[in-house]
C-alpha cells in the first residue's frame, strides 16, 4: 500500500512527464488527525516539487501551511544539467 502523496505523484509523472514541477500540496484526511506528509512521500516529492511550493496539511491545531524545503531540510536535490 502507498500513501495518496506518492499516488498522485505517480500518476502526475506517468501522465506528464518527469520534468514536471509540482507547485502545492494538499492533504487531506477523514479523521481530523494530524497528517504531514510520512517520510517516504517527502523523499519522493523532493525529486519533483519547488523547493517553496507551499504544503497544506491537517495538524494539531488546525490546518498548517508551510514551504516543502521546512519540511524536509536538507534533502538531496538533482541539479539539472
Amino acid at each position: 500500500m502507498i500513501c495518496a502523496e506518492r499516488s498522485a505523484l505517480v500518476r502526475a509523472v506517468s501522465q506528464f512527464g518527469p520534468e514536471i514541477r509540482v507547485e502545492a500540496v494538499a492533504v487531506a484526511n477523514l479523521n481530523d488527525a494530524p497528517s504531514p506528509p510520512c517520510g517516504a512521500c517527502r523523499q519522493v516529492l523532493s525529486e519533483f516539487i519547488l523547493a517553496d511550493a507551499p504544503v497544506i496539511f491537517p495538524a494539531e491545531n488546525g490546518v498548517r501551511t508551510m514551504p516543502f524545503r521546512e519540511l524536509l531540510p536538507m534533502a538531496f536535490e538533482m541539479k539539472a544539467k
